[in-house]
């Protein structure tokens, strides 16, 4: 299951949190990428959820398509489907590096 944490994942989290200079790039890196990917959504006309966290709900009627394709490419996004209230249009999708990010995008305006 990719969305799981082990043990040593969790203690590397703690030992990560307590380092305020990686945590402040950190949170820097996410405020710049956050912008990064809500203007390519914008660009793509892709209909979001705005967020005050690392990752973003995104509503398409090409989800299952999306989910696909990007998972062909080795992209994984969380499909949305058995979440309460939400249906298989929605997919949760969370922030990452830059080139990550460029990736995405390109893939997205590819599928959509």
């Amino acid at each position: 299951e990719p969305w799981t944490v082990n043990t040593l994942a969790q203690r590397a989290g703690i030992v990560a949190i307590n380092d305020r200079s990686f945590r402040n790039e950190t949170f820097r890196t996410i405020r710049k990428e956050k912008k990064f990917l809500e203007e390519g959504f914008e660009k793509l006309r892709i209909d979001y959820i705005p967020s005050a966290v690392n990752y973003y709900l995104i509503r398409t009627k090409k989800a299952n398509d999306i989910i696909a394709s990007l998972k062909n490419k080795g992209i994984l996004v969380r499909d949305c489907s058995n979440f309460y209230g939400l249906d298989n249009s929605y997919i949760r999708i969370a922030v990452k590096s830059r080139r990550h990010n460029i990736l995405l995008l390109k893939e997205l305006k590819r599928v959509i």
